[in-house]
Formats: C-alpha cells, structure tokens, sequence
C-alpha cells in the first residue's frame, strides 16, 4: 500500500510539473515591434539601407535684384519651386543676377564650414602727435576679414525626404573710412566702416528642393541703402545611390592615396553641375566634360598617401614678411637709440614707426584624416567605403593694402578660402567636397567679381600593402 500510494504521488508530482510547464509562455524568435508605429502610419519596419551611403550637400544660392522686384516675389505664396523659378525668370531677363553658389558636402548632423574673405590689416589705436602739425601715428595694428562665412548642419529625417537645415550665412564689406577726432582741434584720425549683414535660422526642408531662407539687405542709412538687395536661397542634396565602376579589388589594406582636384568654371554652369546628376562620380564627369570644352580650368591638383586613421597635413606654401598682426606699433627709440653724426641722439619726435612685421603663409594646406572599410565589406558584397575628415586653406598674396587713408602705415593683404567638413565617399570615385571660392566685392583693393566658382573634388584609392 505505501509503495502504491508513492507511485501515486509521483505521478501526479509529474502532471504538476509539466502544467506548469506548459503555462509558461515561450520565447519568440521574432524581434519585439514598436506598438506605436501602426498609431503613427508608418511601415512596420524602416527600409534597410546599408548598402547606400548618404552624402548630403547643401549648395547656397545668392541673388541680387531690385527692391520693387523683391516685393513681388515675396507677393508670391511661399511656393518653394515658384519663386525660386521666378528669380532665375528675372535672371533671364536681365533684372537680376546671381551673385554667388557656395556648396559643401557633408553627413547628416555633421558641422560644415565655408569662408571666402579677403583679409587686411588696419590701425586700430594711435598715438598722439609729438607737434600738432604732426599726424597721429597708428599705435596697433588688427586683422579685419571681409567676404563671404557659412557655416551649417544639415540632419536628414528619417526617409531622407525631408531635412532640418541650421546655418549661419555672413557677409562682410569694408565700405570705406570715417574720421574720429580726439578733440575739437585734434587730428582727425580715420577708422574702418565694415558692412556686415548676417542670417542665423534654421528651417525645414523637402531634400532637393530650393528653399528661400531670406534677405540679405544693406544697412540702413550707408550709401548702399535702397540699391539691389540679395535673396538667399538653399538647397540640400542627398545621394544614396551605389557607384556604377566596378569595386576595386584589394586584400588587406595597407594604406590609401588621396587626390584633391580643383577645377574653376563659370557661377552658373556650377550651380548646373551640383544640381544635374547626385550619382557617385557624375558631378566630376560633367566638370571633366566642360574642361574639354575649354569651359572649366584645372585650378590645382595634388595627392598624399597616409594610413588609415592618421591625421596628415600638406602644405604648399610661401612664407612672405609682411607688416600687421595684431601686436603694437614700437618706436625704433625704444629699441636703440639713433645718433647722428657727432654722436648725439636725436630729437624723439624724428623718430618713425615701424609695425610688428610676421610671416604669412601663402599657398595652399590641407590636413585630412581617412579610414576605409567597412571591414567586412567585401565578404557582404558591399562597396568599399571611405569617411574623410577634411580641413582645407587657399591663401594668395594680395599686395600692400592700397584703399587707406594716407597716414595709415603700409600694410599687406591677402586672399582666404577655407572649407572644412566630413563625409563618407566610395573609394575610386571622385567625390565633390564643396566649393572655393575666390572673395568679392569686398571692399579691400577694390577686388572684382571674376564671376567664378571653385569646385574641389576628392579620390581615395586603397593600396595593398
């Protein structure tokens, strides 16, 4: 009877235990889904798009016309495609002018940067005249910087059709001088008028479409004031799409060359180039095309191999002596005492003045780093990749700074095109950077516009160690 009574309850400590068993739920294999997303109306799951690399571009667009024709176009409803035609109808016409295409090439949330200025060196202090018949002698020197600064952030949504789009768009003139006295009968002492018109916004975008991020208008009261106001419009461009050359064949890889290209052309036939094609290559295709045509120029080119993940620099550059800087003016007294010929020191007010002479580096640098991969690239079928972090400067020499007053020392001037950004690019295909473009209508040494834009390509090709 015991031994029944134990087979008994073992069997029903068996029943127990696979009831329980069976209660309990079992793992799915399946990955949890957001419960929210059916609310919300989009798709269950987001497109895989591994294999497509997203380079955005964002090319600004500058536009000078009249006051009155500005007017209408703002009477326009706020139709992306509509005014933005409207202003190349007027262009067209003759009634107005683009005036500047500025692009950079970046990733998504990544910080991009473009400057063309023209850099001078003003006084900015003087000492008093020892005599009152004497001029007052500039006692400090500065740097002023007049032209064109972008900076912005481009953050793609999550179906690369639309973009949050915050820039920073500057625009700097030296417009002339204005004399300050010290007191009623003091010597009029000339200091700079700098023009300076600015926009900080951000707004949303529809990728591939022009956008009218505002107005850029001369300052009240100068005398530019009432003459051809500029209109500023943006784009940001997206490509996702593979290359079409066939992917390189390599092993493990040892190092990688880099060339930078950089070709001139005309503003408009630029802005055509960015906005024709967003394949891999296609934008270096179209500018290889119009330099056969004698249409483009062939500015500058060069090539650095370096290993992945290694920070290096190229420079090309002179180094010129020139006076300014942001240090003080000294007496020559105050370095050596100058006698004349029976040994006796001058008069202190014969002594001259002399700025803080520094070198500048003129010419161009480039410090870059680069990795290539994704290692597992090959095995997955994937191209080949390259994230490039880039700095880029372009400085000519510009001669004495000749739009001064007459009293002011002689200093030097230059000209400074920098770009900076980060992106991802296929290896063996040549991919647009952005632009660098020469400065304008600066006010310093009454430069021109050459009606130009720069546009700098790079290749990374890896190298089987």
């Amino acid at each position: 009877m015991i031994s029944t009574a134990r087979t008994l309850a073992t069997i029903l400590l068996i029943c127990l235990q696979t009831a329980i068993l069976n209660a309990q739920p079992k793992p799915s294999l399946k990955p949890p889904r957001d419960p929210f997303l059916k609310d919300r109306g989009a798709p269950a799951s987001a497109p895989d798009t591994s294999e497509n690399l997203t380079i955005v571009t964002v090319v600004f667009e500058t536009y000078a016309l009249a006051q009155d024709d500005v007017v209408g176009l703002l009477a326009l409803p706020p139709d992306r495609a509509a005014r933005y035609a409207r202003v190349n109808e007027l262009v067209a016409a003759g009634k107005a002018r683009l005036t500047d295409v500025e692009a950079c090439a970046s990733k998504s949330g990544k910080h991009g940067s473009i400057e063309s200025v023209d850099v001078a060196y003003l006084a900015t202090q003087y000492y008093p005249p020892l005599r009152k018949e004497d001029q007052p002698i500039a006692a400090s020197i500065s740097e002023v910087r007049e032209g064109g600064h972008v900076e912005f952030d481009a953050i793609l949504g999550p179906d690369g059709r639309t973009c949050n789009l915050n820039f920073s768009f500057v625009a700097d003139r030296l417009s002339g001088f204005r004399e300050y006295r010290s007191s009623a009968r003091g010597q009029a002492q000339p200091l700079p008028n700098i023009e300076k018109r600015q926009v900080i916004t951000s707004v949303a975008v529809r990728t591939g479409e022009p956008v009218f991020l505002g107005t850029l208008n001369p300052p009240a009261g100068t005398a530019q004031d009432g003459k051809d106001m500029l209109l500023l419009f943006g784009r940001v461009l997206v490509n996702k799409d593979r290359p079409e050359t066939p992917m390189p064949v390599v092993g493990g890889i040892g190092y990688s060359e880099h060339v930078f290209l950089a070709y001139s052309l005309e503003r408009a036939a630029a802005r055509d180039v960015m906005l024709a094609n967003l394949k891999p290559g296609a934008a270096f295709a179209a500018v290889r095309t119009l330099a056969e045509q004698k249409r483009a120029k062939l500015e500058h080119v060069f090539s650095l191999p370096s290993q992945a993940g290694v920070q290096v620099k190229s420079d090309e550059n002179i180094i010129s002596a020139q006076p300014g800087g942001s240090s003080q003016v000294v007496k020559l007294a105050e370095i050596t005492p100058v006698r004349d010929e029976a040994g006796k020191p001058q008069a202190p007010e014969t002594f001259p003045y002399i700025p803080t002479v520094s070198g500048k580096n003129l010419g161009l640098s480039v410090e870059f780093e680069s990795v290539v991969g994704p290692r597992d690239a090959l095995l997955k079928g994937l191209p080949l990749a390259a994230e490039v972090n880039l700095s880029l400067s372009w400085r000519a020499d510009l001669g004495n700074f000749k739009t001064v007053p007459a009293m002011y020392p002689e200093t030097g001037a230059a000209e400074s095109r920098h770009l900076q950004n980060a992106l991802t690019c296929y290896v063996g295909v040549p991919t647009l950077l952005g632009t660098l473009n020469p400065p304008h209508d600066t006010g310093i040494n009454e430069r021109k516009d050459s009606g130009r834009t720069w546009l700098v390509f790079v290749q990374v090709v890896p190298v089987k160690p």
